[in-house]
């Protein structure tokens, strides 16, 4: 009786914790209170948000950080550039919604949109959303615990016998 009663326990933990991270906000942007949340995947409306954060940051900041991104793409360091600051991060989110900019992602699932720009806003272009940024992971996580947890129950269930 106590075994069924560990495994609906687990179970029940398990799929809550699924459950809750699956749909957890995104994170904070320090950098830019208004940033729109993009983990569903991108929606046009959220697309052109991204316009206001070059105003919010003003040309001569946005400038220097298109070329500090040029440099790191001609290196190869795009990614290593991106994660070295929340900062880094929303100028590459610009001006990849801008269509200025390539995705590093390896693995990603395709989007259409529009991209934001001042000169060309009827161009077309297919960008990458990065899976890890996705609530698929964390549901794949949660399944993971939740078959670890009852397997780990059946064991010592069986064992016991």
């Amino acid at each position: 009786m106590k075994t069924r009663l560990l495994i609906i326990i687990g179970i029940i933990f398990s799929g809550g914790f699924v459950i809750a991270n699956a749909y957890a906000d995104c994170d904070i942007n320090y950098d830019w209170p208004d940033a729109p949340c993009m983990d569903q995947g991108y929606q046009q409306h959220q697309v052109n948000k991204w316009a206001e954060y070059y105003d919010y940051k003003g040309e001569q900041f946005m400038e220097s950080k298109r070329t500090e991104m040029n440099n790191a793409i001609k290196s190869n360091q795009l990614m290593k550039w991106m994660d070295e600051s929340i900062q880094n991060q929303n100028a590459w989110q610009y001006y990849y919604f801008s269509g200025q900019a390539p995705n590093p992602y390896p693995y990603s699932q395709e989007w259409e949109f529009e991209p934001i720009s001042r000169d060309s806003p009827h161009s077309k272009m297919t960008p990458h959303n990065p899976f890890w940024y996705m609530p698929y992971l964390q549901w794949i996580y949660g399944i993971t615990i939740t078959a670890v947890v009852i397997g780990i129950i059946v064991l010592v269930w069986r064992n016991r016998k």
